[in-house]
């Protein structure tokens, strides 16, 4: 199921135990620095320092994004995509508003 977050398309797939949010991201490992970039097309692209080397780009990319979007490490896992660019992630506690509101609260920090 899809529906529209913020002017673009986002993956969210409702689970049958918990209802939990998923949308899909776009990660560039060996960035100059950690940011949420924004929406391209219907990904979230996340640059993060970490080389994808031994999962290291995928760890950085958990442990920014939860401090990005003031949520605990454990609310956020990778659904699909562990060893690509392309990956689905789960956020265990989130509504689609509170994840919208938080993603563009993060992009303005940045900016």
């Amino acid at each position: 199921m899809a529906r529209q977050l913020s002017g673009h398309q986002c993956l969210i797939q409702r689970v049958a135990t918990g209802e939990k949010l998923k949308i899909t991201v776009r990660v560039v490992p060996n960035a100059s620095r950690n940011e949420i970039v924004g929406w391209v097309g219907d990904e979230l692209k996340i640059k993060v320092q970490a080389p994808a080397e031994g999962g290291r780009a995928n760890k950085a990319l958990l442990e920014f994004l939860a401090k990005a979007l003031k949520l605990s490490r454990r609310e956020i896992t990778i659904a699909t995509g562990e060893k690509s660019r392309h990956k689905v992630l789960q956020f265990a506690s989130l509504t689609l508003n509170e994840l919208k509101n938080r993603i563009a609260v993060s992009i303005s920090d940045n900016k």
